[in-house]
């Protein structure tokens, strides 16, 4: 049954969320540090903790944290009882950054998900020592979701259920999608990044995530995203200040990652995922497609329980738009059906 939302936050409301902290952990980079925000649940319970895994340009507090019309989706999750965190990975808001991201031409650009992997652990790892949780479930979007796969497929033993927001699948040739080809068989050589970093302003950043809507469409962004978000990107980012740019600087590497995506060199296998798996996208999504999710879904074979929830009149960056209250509603119907 859908668990209403507001009268799950009505139930809370005579306990406050506490006020969120950002810790430190180490990262795979040596003497570079990982930041992860915690919002502590508004009264405890004895679900497992959540790890929210961000996607490829903005960090968690422009996605997760961002309050619109003065809640966000952490302490949505806080006041239903979960013990909520979110990663930064490195190159992202509070985290630091590579120093190749000031350079032109790295060997390989920083902040591949074959590495990253380490840091969703290092969090991981800093959760079940502060919560004394074995498990914890990761909520992952966008590229972040692809990272937030692999992992689960190599630390099942560390991951309670993964909710697979917006992710980017493996894309292959028809003939290799209609032979049910295996996930790693390439389809085509794919393009090569040869930057480390990228840049863009907030105005360009909120210009494209408007127009991933359909033509004629009502803007389905938040009307926080339109007057708020923006300088907060650019807040979040200390080279941006330390220049004065009005541009935010994040890393390339998951333009390597999307691209190899794209091409049909996937670097997860949904057959090794063995933990209950929820795939929630917006109807108005070009990546995932509807196909793309039933490809997904259809390769989920080792998942004890895999449910898709398809959310309407949303897009790529539902999270920050008017229906956003759908997809909350749907990751807690998932998470409170599984067994505690």
């Amino acid at each position: 049954m859908l668990i209403p939302l507001y009268a799950a936050a009505s139930i809370a409301a005579a306990a406050p969320v506490p006020n969120p902290e950002v810790l430190s952990t180490s990262s795979h980079r040596p003497g570079l540090a990982l930041r992860v925000l915690h919002q502590p649940p508004a009264q405890a319970s004895t679900h497992p903790p959540v790890l929210f895994i961000h996607g490829s340009s903005f960090p968690s507090e422009l996605a997760f944290a961002f309050p619109m019309d003065g809640e966000s989706w952490t302490t949505v999750m806080a006041r239903a009882g979960y013990d909520t965190w979110a990663l930064d990975f490195l190159g992202y808001g509070h985290s630091d950054r590579y120093p190749e991201m000031q350079s032109t031409a790295p060997a390989d650009p920083p902040g591949r998900a074959r590495n990253v992997q380490a840091d969703i652990d290092h969090a991981v790892d800093l959760i079940r020592a502060r919560t004394g949780q074995p498990k914890v479930t990761l909520i992952a979007h966008s590229w972040g979701g692809s990272v937030a796969a692999l992992y689960t497929q190599n630390h099942v033993e560390k991951v309670a259920a993964l909710v697979l927001f917006a992710a980017v699948t493996p894309r292959f040739p028809a003939q290799a999608a209609q032979s049910n080809a295996a996930v790693s068989t390439p389809a085509a050589e794919p393009e090569r990044i040869t930057h480390a970093a990228n840049d863009m302003t907030p105005a360009e950043r909120i210009r494209l995530m408007d127009s991933l809507r359909p033509a004629g469409q009502p803007h389905a962004l938040a009307p926080d995203v339109f007057t708020t978000w923006g300088p907060r990107w650019l807040a979040s980012d200390p080279l941006a200040t330390a220049s004065h740019a009005p541009t935010v600087r994040f890393p390339a590497g998951p333009d390597q990652d999307i691209a190899d995506l794209q091409s049909g060199r996937s670097y997860y296998d949904p057959a090794r995922i063995t933990v209950p798996t929820l795939l929630v996208r917006g109807a108005w999504d070009s990546w995932p497609s509807a196909a793309d999710y039933t490809w997904l879904q259809d390769h989920l074979t080792s998942a004890p329980s895999r449910k898709m929830v398809v959310i309407p009149q949303g897009t790529h960056v539902l999270h920050l738009e008017r229906n956003r209250h759908q997809l909350y509603e749907a990751v807690l119907d998932f998470l409170s059906s599984l067994p505690r």
